[in-house]
C-alpha cells in the first residue's frame, strides 16, 4: 500500500511523468491534488479489487438518527447481513455449523466512516475475505452510495472460530472461501 507521505517524494523526484492509472495528478502551488474517476472504471483505494460478493440495500427511515443520517452503529448491521448473505450464499449455514460445534466469532472490527448515508439512500455493501493468521481471517468490507459511487464505510472485520471445547480453529469452508495463494 502507497501511502500519501510516501507518495509525496516519489511525486516531487518524478513529477510529471508519474501516472497512476485513471488518477489525474496537478501541484496547484504547494499542494498535490488528486482527481479520482467516479463509477466501475475507479480505481479502489481500499485493495477490493477482487470483490467477492455485493449486496444492494435501501436506507430505511428508521435507521437515521436526529442529525437525518445513518446512526454509527446501523451500519454494523449493513456489515454483518451482507456476511451472512455471502455465507448463505457459500452453502455455509450458521445454525447447521454451529450445531457441529464450531463457533464463528467477531474477533474485532475497525470502521472507517467517509460519507453518511442518509434516509432512501440505496447503497451496496461489497466484500472479499481474507486469510490474518492460523486462526483468523478477515472480512473486508465496503459500503457504496449507488448514486454517486462515493464510498461511505470501509470496513476490517477480523473473525476467528472456536470448537465446542472453546479451543481455536479455522473451519475448512472458511478455508475454501480463501483465494488461492500467490
Amino acid at each position: 500500500m502507497l501511502h500519501i507521505g510516501d507518495l509525496r517524494g516519489e511525486l516531487s523526484r518524478n513529477w510529471p511523468k508519474l501516472a497512476i492509472s485513471g488518477v489525474e495528478i496537478s501541484q496547484p502551488g504547494w499542494q498535490w491534488c488528486f482527481r479520482l474517476p467516479l463509477g466501475s472504471g475507479a480505481p479502489n483505494l481500499m485493495g477490493m479489487e477482487e470483490v467477492m460478493f455485493s449486496w444492494e440495500s435501501e436506507v430505511r427511515d428508521y435507521e437515521c438518527d436526529l442529525q437525518g443520517i445513518v446512526n454509527n452503529a446501523t451500519y454494523q448491521n449493513y456489515l454483518e447481513h451482507a456476511r451472512h448473505l455471502f455465507l448463505k450464499e457459500k452453502g455455509i449455514d450458521f445454525a447447521e455449523v454451529t450445531a457441529r460445534g464450531i463457533f464463528l466469532i467477531v474477533v474485532r472490527i475497525e470502521i472507517d466512516y467517509k460519507s453518511p448515508l442518509k434516509s432512501g439512500d440505496s447503497y451496496r455493501v461489497d466484500l472479499r475475505v481474507e486469510r490474518v493468521s492460523r486462526i483468523r481471517f478477515a472480512f473486508v468490507q465496503e459500503i457504496v452510495r449507488l448514486n454517486d459511487d462515493k464510498t461511505c464505510i470501509q470496513a476490517r472485520v477480523i473473525t476467528s472460530a472456536m470448537n465446542e471445547r472453546g479451543r481455536p480453529m479455522f473451519p475448512r469452508e472458511i478455508e475454501d472461501l480463501l483465494p488461492e495463494a500467490d
